[in-house]
């Protein structure tokens, strides 16, 4: 069960996007193209930057962040700038696995694998971008990029093979979905439709319903070993 420990409130009347640091102890909030940083345990914030769509390295030392020229590398040892990648990113960024030191994101044609050692795309799964496209990545064995297009076209990809996986249960509504996220040891994912669901990997079950906000979520996050769950909402809160 998820208990209600803090509230952090995003000043923008769009979409928050919300992302947890490795080791649990930063949160990151993107809204209007300003993202902020708060330490989860005093709530104080500890820094603002301009760009969308924050992403955490599996180490923590880094952030990646859509920007108007690319995709920025945050270095957060030293809170100062790494480098902008060579590559149009239309938003969402996930970085895989930390032995992988790849980068997933959507561009135009559908979602790009960018290689952060030679900085060159090293896979590309070709879909239609609404423009709202959102997308997720699992490890621990599934292997599943999940791609959500405004409630169209949702679909679960085996990303090692780039290969369209069947919808798990006749219960599961994609249809409705609008994004989703995976918690870091791939065993339950958050699918956010008007509420939160929380559906086990293994299983295919729902574990939990979220329906803690004013107005329908946007967004949904988890923290290290699934303890913590981050949840936005149109009613300008995050919740967790």
């Amino acid at each position: 069960t998820y208990q209600f420990l803090r509230t952090f409130t995003v000043p923008s009347q769009e979409e928050a996007y919300v992302r947890f640091s490795p080791d649990g102890k930063t949160l990151a909030g993107a809204a209007k193209g300003r993202i902020i940083l708060w330490d989860l345990q005093t709530g104080a914030e500890l820094l603002r930057l301009e760009g969308d769509n924050p992403a955490f390295s599996p180490d923590g030392n880094a952030m990646a962040y859509a920007t108007e020229t690319g995709i920025g590398l945050f270095n957060l040892h030293n809170k100062t700038p790494d480098r902008t990648l060579p590559a149009k990113s239309t938003g969402i960024s996930v970085f895989t696995a930390e032995e992988f030191r790849s980068l997933f994101f959507t561009t135009e044609k559908g979602v790009e694998l960018w290689d952060l050692y030679q900085d060159k795309e090293s896979a590309l799964y070709e879909a239609e971008n609404s423009g709202d496209m959102q997308i997720a990545v699992t490890m621990g064995g599934h292997w599943i990029l999940a791609i959500a297009n405004r409630g169209q076209n949702f679909r679960l990809i085996n990303w090692m093979e780039l290969s369209e996986m069947p919808l798990p249960t006749t219960d599961f509504l994609p249809s409705a979905t609008r994004r989703v996220n995976f918690s870091s040891d791939g065993t339950v994912g958050a699918f956010i439709s008007g509420n939160v669901q929380v559906w086990s990997l293994d299983s295919w079950k729902i574990t939990a319903v979220i329906a803690s906000h004013t107005c329908h979520a946007t967004q949904a996050v988890f923290g290290p070993k699934n303890k913590i769950l981050v949840t936005s909402s149109y009613d300008d809160t995050v919740l967790i």
